[in-house]
């Protein structure tokens, strides 16, 4: 038996096969310690993201080295930040390249920045709504002073 100490939790397993001093994990065990769906795993594999060590050639069961959790936990966290799966490669094809990483998190930065500011917006405007429905005024009441007129222009 092993416990893995993950940062937020500790998860206890029984190593499936241990071959070559490498802890050689299943897919079923790699994905309940990265907390990535098997069908997610073998997607990545699909895509290059990230390959099992070893694919069992007579029954195609996959299988990580314990080292790939890093890669993996990598990748949950990109992922958090809204970094696409291409992107994510590009990081993961190029571990020293920090300003790539760097620029990256600044744009993803800027973007939930964004994101932020147009639901605080929208959280102002729904508070006046609350406010204005509490004691009984339409929310769209301030359209009943808007004066709408047509006006001919000229055509050139």
């Amino acid at each position: 038996m092993y416990t893995f100490y993950i940062p937020g939790y500790s998860y206890t397993v029984a190593i499936e096969n241990i071959s070559r001093g490498c802890m050689m994990l299943s897919i079923g065990v790699f994905s309940k310690i990265s907390k990535v769906t098997t069908n997610t795993l073998r997607y990545y594999d699909e895509i290059g993201l990230i390959k099992p060590s070893h694919v069992n050639d007579e029954n195609g069961y996959r299988f990580y080295d314990i080292s790939q959790l890093k890669s993996i936990l990598l990748i949950n966290r990109l992922k958090a930040y809204s970094l696409s799966l291409d992107e994510i490669s590009e990081v993961l094809k190029n571990p020293e390249d920090f300003d790539l990483l760097l620029s990256l998190l600044r744009q993803k930065k800027r973007g939930i920045i964004d994101k932020i500011d147009s639901m605080q917006h929208a959280l102002n405007l729904m508070e006046k709504d609350i406010d204005n429905l509490e004691r009984g005024i339409n929310i769209m009441a301030y359209l009943d002073n808007i004066e709408v007129k047509l006006v001919e222009t000229d055509q050139k």
